[in-house]
């Protein structure tokens, strides 16, 4: 595909970069062309967060994971980190099951079955995902890799701080306002989630910092990018 095609459009840097490197691609053939936002995600009111919880069955507080359940996300590893928190508020995974996830499938059943709170919902469809971002705590992205990572910037734009792999395109996503962890090393994602959780002072930042960044990836920027490249290959 890289051979054939003319001029090709990646999402983030660390795409380009993976397409030059791995792939041999000319940095002159590859123009970087970031996703965006939907207006639907912003943040909620507190009543609107209650009407919310109540609608969806979700609890007042909790720990948010979206995305395909499978192997790249590296749920065992949050697992982990999960089960080794103090007291921590349930973790809610939202996303549809997709290959080689049946053994950690039963991880997260020995789990619960021992009394954490993990909570599988492949039920929330479009409309209702601005408001589970909303409504959770922080957002925890752990993957081993992502080639942009929405769900990080969708969680931002609704006012919920992030957690997310220090790898691939995830650090130029959300820069300097998530914390970042090893995914390799449950440990750092288990200080972190303790950290997003209670420190107060840095969510009071990481929160307004977070809309602000979100802002910036826009469909119309996007848009632009493309019409550019169009225009400059005819």
């Amino acid at each position: 595909a890289v051979r054939h095609a003319d001029h090709i459009l990646s999402v983030s840097e660390a795409t380009k970069h993976d397409l030059m490197t791995m792939l041999n691609v000319p940095e002159a053939k590859i123009t970087v062309q970031p996703n965006g936002i939907d207006s639907g995600f912003v943040p909620l009111s507190a009543d609107e967060k209650t009407a919310w919880r109540t609608r969806l069955n979700l609890p007042t507080e909790f720990i948010l994971f979206v995305g395909t359940l499978e192997p790249r996300k590296n749920i065992p590893a949050l697992l982990d980190a999960y089960k080794a928190m103090s007291n921590p508020p349930p973790l809610v995974l939202v996303g549809r099951m997709g290959w080689l996830f049946e053994e950690t499938l039963a991880k997260i059943h020995h789990m619960q079955a021992q009394g954490k709170q993990i909570i599988l919902r492949d039920d929330i469809d479009d409309v209702a995902l601005p408001a589970v971002y909303a409504c959770a705590s922080v957002l925890v992205l752990p993957s081993l890799y992502e080639g942009f990572g929405l769900p990080a910037l969708e969680a931002m734009a609704c006012g919920t701080p992030v957690v997310v792999s220090n790898n691939s395109s995830l650090p130029e996503v959300v820069g300097d306002v998530g914390l970042l962890i090893n995914p390799q090393e449950p440990e750092t994602i288990n200080m972190a989630l303790e950290h997003a959780l209670s420190d107060s002072e840095w969510r009071s930042s990481a929160i307004p910092n977070g809309i602000a960044r979100a802002k910036r990836f826009t469909w119309e920027n996007s848009a632009k990018i493309a019409w550019s490249v169009y225009q400059n290959m005819l």
